[in-house]
């Protein structure tokens, strides 16, 4: 399953930014605007092209990337459906890149970025469909992507480990950076405070509101910690 152009310069990578069109694109969707920014920022993105559903609105903030872009004539809750049942196969280029267990079906070769096997660590946390749903595209990525990314050296092994026959050769771990913050703007985070009424030392967590962050956890855990600490 392992594929190389023929040269360089050969290979068009059509990149699925399907989870921009998210109302909470989450920690995916900033993953696909950083990669892009930096292929971008480093005229790599000559070859790379954006595949996403019918934008909702005539402004299409996908356009505003700095890379080509392809949307589909279906909007994003059937494109979803769709991929999921192994229909409406994507044309056109040398290479997809996934960067969530979305798949489009297709006869190109395919990358998939797996992030983290959460759902088997807490299949609690994502319900009784999310579940059935990641369960599939694991195994149906199993089978057909070529080769997988993954950030860590942990997640490489629960991926080779998962009983789905996917060997060494077929991951490769990429650690995920943040490279592109903004400089420090101590008068804006004082002025934003002050508007939500926060006086004193806080506890931050930057992520969605969701049952497996376990935020109850880590409040209690800010309890005990404050507690022990005398403070």
């Amino acid at each position: 399953m392992s594929w190389q152009p023929e040269q360089e310069g050969d290979c068009e990578v059509v990149l699925i930014a399907e989870q921009l069109r998210r109302r909470v694109p989450g920690g995916i969707g900033t993953y696909i605007r950083e990669l892009v920014r930096a292929l971008v920022a480093n005229e790599s993105a000559g070859a790379l092209r954006l595949y996403a559903s019918h934008a909702p609105h005539a402004d299409d903030p996908l356009t505003k990337l700095g890379t080509r872009l392809t949307t589909s004539r279906l909007p994003a809750p059937l494109l979803t459906r769709l991929w999921s049942s192994g229909h409406h196969q994507l044309r056109g280029g040398d290479l997809v890149h996934a960067p969530s267990f979305l798949l489009p079906p297709t006869k190109l070769t395919s990358v998939m970025t797996v992030h983290d096997l959460a759902f088997r660590e807490i299949p609690d946390a994502y319900g009784r469909h999310g579940l059935a749903w990641h369960e599939r595209a694991l195994r149906r990525a199993a089978g057909e992507v070529a080769h997988f990314v993954v950030p860590s050296r942990e997640v490489a092994d629960e991926l080779i480990g998962a009983d789905l026959d996917i060997a060494k050769d077929r991951v490769t771990v990429i650690a995920e950076g943040a490279d592109h913050l903004q400089a420090v703007d101590d008068t804006g985070a004082q002025r934003l405070l002050a508007q939500i009424g926060v006086a004193g030392p806080f506890l931050l967590s930057v992520g969605t509101i969701e049952p497996r962050k376990n935020l109850v956890g880590l409040i209690e855990a800010l309890a005990l910690a404050e507690s022990e600490l005398g403070q």
